[in-house]
């Protein structure tokens, strides 16, 4: 029986010797594609009828991939082989047809560097991702702190980004994350995030400390409107927010402004009208049946406002039987809420760089403005998508009553904070308060600055209906 094996096994070497001797020993090129190996043969002395066997052997001997390729007609062959980004950091030792023909390295850090340099943007959190284990990096901690809208903007920025190297590689990784952190800051948030991450940004982090509040205000709100599609974009940005921060006194909605727009020769009116392609505005006359939504216990101090103003059609849920009453209201959604309402209209015309045509709020902004209502957050935004501020909201409400005739006796201030609230916006805060339409958030404090909720707003509104 041993005999027999032993003849079994010679027969088994000779025929491998056989398959071997039709490519010639040769040491075979290697090529990388990422974390692919592309093996060539140039087998002279091929045989065309035959096929190729590679098997791929790691550093214990152990075969991990096998494979075969046919020969073509000038005796040459080839192989891609696949690789993880965990399976690149290994050396493997490459078998054609049973002999060992050349080994295989692990993936350099500086071809990975290639590989992510070369990704598109699509792909490019995915590859790193997978890399960073090989890279052992560390990354930075405004990567760990990106949500959605961060790592878009991330992924788009480094995917422009020339990274053949490691060290250019952290510099636009630390650079690229610090970015996208300061974008999707708030007003509340971004002068403190500028801040921290000066060094990453390499600005001069006293260019906003030295500004007053008033002005740091102004520069966040200035700032957090403006778009970023490339690095260059933040720099300019960063020095268009501080240009128009210097000296500024004023808040957002001081009215004093042209918004973008000219209403001294627009026809303006308090009367009830409907904007071109929108529903009826004058909701007290298309009323809708009464709905109580499920989560009103998180507003119960205001749940009979929420479905006064749903009757009334002002307000709607958000589809699922919720109202969501803590959820912050945007500016242009409170200005809907006030054209409602009060079934503002105006033909003046309005040119903010946010307010598209065609949008759903266009018309209602337009309404508003023309009526002296609001005005835009600078003289060429409007403040689409920014959360309306409680001092915002009493200059706005004081402005319907303005506007409508009705006096009101205005007291002096009395909150602990009244020194925050901004000076366009004091007496109408003072108006709001005598008329208990506004009040604190308790602790003697008006807290001017904080942002009003579906279910402020609503509260708002329908103590306010009371004066129409």
């Amino acid at each position: 029986m041993k005999k027999m094996r032993l003849i079994f096994c010679i027969a088994c070497l000779m025929s491998l010797l056989l398959v071997a001797s039709s490519v010639s020993a040769e040491v075979l090129p290697i090529e990388r594609d990422g974390a692919d190996i592309i093996i060539k043969g140039d087998g002279k002395n091929a045989d065309v009828s035959k096929r190729v066997a590679l098997t791929l052997l790691d550093k214990n001997g152990s075969p991990v991939y096998f494979d075969s390729a046919a020969v073509e007609a000038d005796g040459s062959y080839q192989f891609k082989i696949s690789l993880k980004a965990t399976e690149s950091e290994e050396s493997y030792s490459v078998l054609i047809d049973g002999v060992i023909e050349t080994t295989v390295s692990p993936l350099t850090r500086t071809q990975i560097f290639n590989v992510l340099n070369g990704t598109s943007k699509e792909d490019w959190l995915s590859m790193l991702k997978e890399y960073q284990n090989a890279l052992k990096l560390d990354m930075p901690n405004s990567f760990s702190e990106l949500r959605s809208t961060g790592v878009d903007l991330f992924t788009t920025l480094i995917s422009q980004a020339d990274i053949s190297d490691e060290s250019a590689f952290m510099t636009e990784l630390n650079l690229c994350s610090a970015i996208a952190a300061v974008s999707q800051a708030n007003t509340g948030t971004v002068v403190e995030k500028l801040v921290e991450l000066a060094d990453e940004l390499d600005i001069d982090a006293d260019e906003l400390t030295s500004l007053s509040s008033k002005e740091q205000r102004a520069f966040a709100e200035t700032f957090t409107l403006l778009e970023i599609n490339k690095k260059q974009d933040f720099y300019d940005n960063f020095e268009d927010a501080l240009n128009s921060a210097e000296g500024s006194d004023k808040g957002e909605d001081s009215g004093g402004g042209s918004g973008g727009g000219s209403s001294g020769g627009g026809k303006v009116s308090l009367i009830a009208s409907v904007p071109k392609n929108k529903e009826p505005i004058n909701a007290l006359e298309t009323p809708i049946a009464a709905k109580t939504f499920k989560d009103l216990d998180k507003a119960a101090w205001a749940q009979e406002s929420i479905e006064k103003l749903y009757k009334m059609g002002i307000v709607s849920g958000r589809g699922d039987g919720t109202f969501d009453p803590n959820a912050s209201v945007k500016r242009e959604e409170f200005v809907k809420m006030i054209v409602s309402s009060f079934a503002l209209t105006s033909d003046a015309a309005i040119s903010f760089k946010d307010v598209a045509p065609n949008a759903w709020y266009a018309d209602y902004i337009k309404a508003a403005y023309g009526t002296g209502v609001i005005s835009g957050m600078s003289e060429e935004y409007f403040g689409v998508g920014y959360e309306i501020t409680r001092e915002d909201c009493a200059a706005i409400c004081y402005r319907i009553l303005k506007a409508k005739n009705i006096a009101v006796e205005v007291s002096e201030l009395s909150y602990a904070d009244s020194d925050a609230i901004a000076p366009y916006a004091k007496e109408a805060v003072a108006a709001m308060s005598s008329l208990e339409i506004l009040n604190g958030v308790g602790d003697d404090m008006f807290a001017p600055d904080s942002t009003c909720t579906r279910a402020m707003a609503a509260k708002i509104i329908a103590s306010l209906l009371a004066y129409k």
